[in-house]
């Protein structure tokens, strides 16, 4: 989750989105892991409506 901090404090928010789901992946099986659950829940959640959407140009004739 570290990591996925980090890179959101850089803007890199798309990053940082792909490391929180895989700190939550791999700490479904860690007893610790609901200490940590609701704020990689959260930091997911933030940075994806941070993520600048990219709508498609139409070609002019």
């Amino acid at each position: 989750m570290d990591k996925a901090q980090i890179l959101s404090k850089l803007g890199n928010y798309a990053e940082a989105v792909s490391f929180a789901k895989k700190s939550q992946d791999l700490g479904q099986g860690d007893a610790s892991f609901g200490f940590l659950k609701e704020t990689i829940e959260k930091g997911i959640s933030e940075w994806t409506s941070k993520i600048p959407v990219i709508t498609p140009v139409k070609k002019r004739k």
